[in-house]
């Protein structure tokens, strides 16, 4: 079925939204992400929140700023790249490699997930995060306890003796 010039303007738009938003992200530019993202974004992840405080399933505009913005004081990022991207009308698909190093304990979490990311006019309205659960919610646990025992070692080696 041949493709209508208003199918080519959308995926356009859709590739540009992506690329620009992952772009800004990659380079940690909090406010320039956040021009692509809709009001009624809806962002859901398939990981224990409980585990992988990071990665909750969020809605809304400042719910989701307030998610990056943990993720940007948890993690530097060594890399974030996109290893393929599928654009179908208002919908882009992505497999996206990353190399983040946790702040507090210099953990590297490198893994690739899945995004797929619906926009509306220019806005993202929806983001789909499919990582491999159990590796993230293991790096989630090590970090957690290596972050515990940092913390521990610190009070027991400051003259504490009980």
């Amino acid at each position: 079925m041949p493709r209508t010039l208003k199918t080519l303007i959308e995926e356009n738009t859709t590739r540009r939204v992506f690329e620009n938003a992952v772009s800004a992200w990659a380079g940690r530019d909090l406010d320039g992400l956040m021009h692509f993202i809709s009001d009624q974004i809806a962002n859901d992840s398939n990981v224990d929140p409980s585990v992988v405080p990071f990665a909750p399933s969020v809605v809304g505009k400042p719910a989701y700023r307030s998610k990056l913005e943990n993720i940007l004081e948890s993690f530097d990022f060594a890399s974030y790249v996109t290893n393929h991207l599928v654009v179908d009308g208002p919908t882009a698909r992505a497999n996206m490699k990353i190399i983040w190093v946790h702040n507090a304990t210099g953990e590297r979490l490198q893994t690739s997930f899945r995004f797929i990311v619906e926009q509306r006019d220019g806005k993202i309205i929806r983001i789909n995060q499919l990582y491999d659960a159990a590796y993230l919610e293991t790096f989630a646990r090590l970090v957690t306890v290596a972050r515990e025992e940092e913390i521990l070692r610190g009070y027991w080696f400051s003259g504490h003796d009980e």
